[in-house]
């Protein structure tokens, strides 16, 4: 999703990263935002933050839910 407020405009997105391995498979999933600006008439990021987003079964075993 992207937002515009004049010359900035705040862009957010989600990916997920898999990685195959011979003994096990990885999916991590992140969350991005990004500041842009124009300047000089180009855009340019001037801040950005990525988090990463835990799935129900990792939320679970870090709350005690699931083992």
């Amino acid at each position: 999703m992207i937002v515009t407020f004049g010359d900035t405009a705040v862009a957010n997105y989600r990916f997920v990263v898999t990685v195959k391995g011979p003994n096990r498979d990885l999916r991590r999933r992140y969350r991005t935002t990004n500041v842009w600006a124009k300047r000089d008439g180009r855009w340019q990021i001037v801040a950005a933050q990525m988090g990463f987003v835990l799935d129900p079964q990792q939320a679970g075993m870090l709350f005690g839910d699931q083992k």
